[in-house]
């Protein structure tokens, strides 16, 4: 049930390319609070082109910035969450489904094995996308 005294609000998450942004905002577009941290990557000497994160340091540093912009907000009521990420970012499960490690959309860790793949088309027909230095599978 929606509070009708308490002030309503948006809570954004936006994880882009560089930053990690938390947001809340009125329902009439007002920013109450903005908190922004730079993205923490890791280079894996292994891999040449490699740029990665860890998926529980980076849902930490979510979790803190949600924490400070709901103080700083003051008392609203969330009535809606929303939450945007970097273009083709992808974390990778164990089968457990914990994380293992989250790739960022300017990983180009398979650069050397992209030429490797014989059945280009077949990968496309099936998954809908050619197989390139940033393609997941």
């Amino acid at each position: 049930m929606i509070n009708t005294t308490t002030p309503q609000a948006y809570l954004i998450a936006d994880v882009g390319t560089g930053n990690v942004r938390t947001a809340v905002v009125s329902t009439t577009g007002e920013i109450l609070s903005l908190h922004r941290e730079d993205v923490r990557y890791e280079r894996d000497s292994d891999y040449p082109d490699s740029i990665a994160f860890d998926p529980k340091q980076l849902w930490q540093q979510i979790k803190g910035l949600v924490m400070r912009v709901l103080a700083e907000a003051g008392p609203v009521q969330i009535t809606a969450i929303t939450a945007t990420s970097q273009r083709e970012g992808i974390v990778v499960l164990d089968n457990e489904g914990s994380p293992i490690i989250g790739m960022s959309n300017h990983d180009n860790r398979g650069r050397e094995w992209e030429s490797m793949v014989a059945a280009k088309d077949l990968v496309c027909t099936l998954t809908g996308r050619f197989p390139t230095a940033l393609f997941s599978a």
